[in-house]
């Protein structure tokens, strides 16, 4: 299967991937996930410009669980917090002490159907869940869309892994430590996380600002 893959496009490979796991489960998500763009949409009259997934945070913690918590970040980007919204989903919890329990697969195919979807274009989880995400060529290589100067800046909190579709290493994640401003304001994490973006991001300078947001 990953020589067929290799020769296949990021699109083309999400596609394989819905084809060859399961139509089901992905009509489903898709479902939902077009229900809660339609009620955010008519309800709130605002469109989603970009999508939040964080997995396993602190639900003791967090103080950032809402859409209107971003509008801040979105006047500052230019964008009209009035019209548009930020779509956040931090409540999926994944047993990643038990990687291979049935569950956990199926949390996973869940997350992957929700990029698929375009539903996340910012991702952030505990390091060792977000590497097995990482590692399935969900996520883009962060070397392509963030300034050098700045990442040299964050040197010490690079994450790299290997793309088990292509076999090549990619610059997929930065890690977030908990005396980071964001951390602290958000309370998703009592421990550091790692946050990536989507290699299928909806508007690719809104979601970079996003991921400079939250790693300062």
């Amino acid at each position: 299967m990953l020589e067929q893959m290799k020769e296949l496009t990021g699109r083309e490979r999400l596609n394989y991937f819905l084809e060859y796991y399961g139509m089901r489960t992905a009509a489903c998500l898709a479902g939902a996930s077009l229900l809660f763009f339609l009620l955010v949409h008519f309800l709130m009259g605002k469109q989603m410009v970009t999508g939040v997934l964080a997995v396993n945070t602190d639900g003791s913690q967090m103080t950032m669980t809402e859409s209107r918590e971003f509008d801040g970040f979105l006047e500052v980007q230019g964008v009209d917090s009035k019209r548009n919204a930020v779509l956040v989903n931090c409540k999926l919890q994944v047993p990643v002490d038990h990687l291979d329990d049935p569950v956990v697969r199926d949390h996973m195919q869940t997350v992957q159907t929700l990029f698929v979807t375009q539903a996340v274009d910012v991702f952030l989880a505990e390091e060792r869940y977000f590497q097995m995400v990482a590692e399935s060529d969900f996520l883009a290589d962060l070397g392509t869309y963030l300034p050098q100067e700045w990442l040299w800046q964050h040197e010490q909190d690079l994450v790299y892994v290997t793309d088990v579709v292509t076999e090549t290493e990619i610059l997929a994640g930065i890690r977030v430590r908990p005396d980071f401003l964001w951390m602290q304001k958000s309370g998703w994490y009592e421990t550091e996380a790692v946050v990536g973006l989507s290699a299928l991001p909806k508007d690719t300078e809104l979601v970079v600002a996003l991921l400079q947001e939250i790693c300062n």
